[in-house]
């Protein structure tokens, strides 16, 4: 009987050193970006929702402002939400491809110059360099970023990204 608590034991244990070895992969990431979807930068989350080998895929979200006044000088801030998905290849150090859209609502003078308050989508995509370890900890990413202006306009854009993957 003692041979089957220490099988039963053994299993446990491994079942669970199983369990907190997978939980130790970073999923979720906090990071600033300069430039990027969000103009001059963006406060962003993202998350990975899929691994397969040397791919991960993620989606993030994100909130920026590029200005917070408007024409009349009243607080009346510009809003951009970026989100998106990203695919990265690699293990630590990743080349990451990424598409996107940004919506975008701020204020401009009407023809009574009165303010109205417009909205619009911008596409964008990234390609560049991701430093991130697996389990966490540091992120960085540097990246081109061309955005695509109400789908109509491109400008090159890039953007460099700061964070802390959990």
């Amino acid at each position: 009987m003692s041979k089957f608590y220490y099988i039963l034991f053994f299993m446990c244990t491994l079942s669970f050193t199983g369990i907190s070895q997978n939980d130790s992969v970073a999923k979720n990431v906090v990071y600033i970006d300069f430039g990027g979807a969000g103009v001059f930068g963006s406060i962003n989350y993202s998350r990975k929702f899929y691994s397969i080998k040397k791919f991960d895929f993620d989606a993030h979200i994100g909130i920026s402002t590029t200005k917070i006044t408007d024409f009349r000088n009243k607080i009346n801030p510009q809003l951009i939400l970026p989100v998106g998905v990203h695919i990265a290849f690699g293990k630590t150090h990743y080349i990451e491809l990424g598409l996107g859209c940004a919506y975008e609502n701020h204020v401009r003078a009407n023809a009574n110059f009165s303010p109205k308050r417009y909205h619009s989508f911008n596409g964008n995509s990234s390609l560049g360099y991701k430093f991130q370890k697996i389990q966490g900890g540091f992120l960085f990413r540097a990246f081109y970023s061309p955005i695509l202006e109400r789908f109509k306009t491109m400008r090159h854009w890039g953007g460099l990204s700061f964070g802390y993957a959990f």
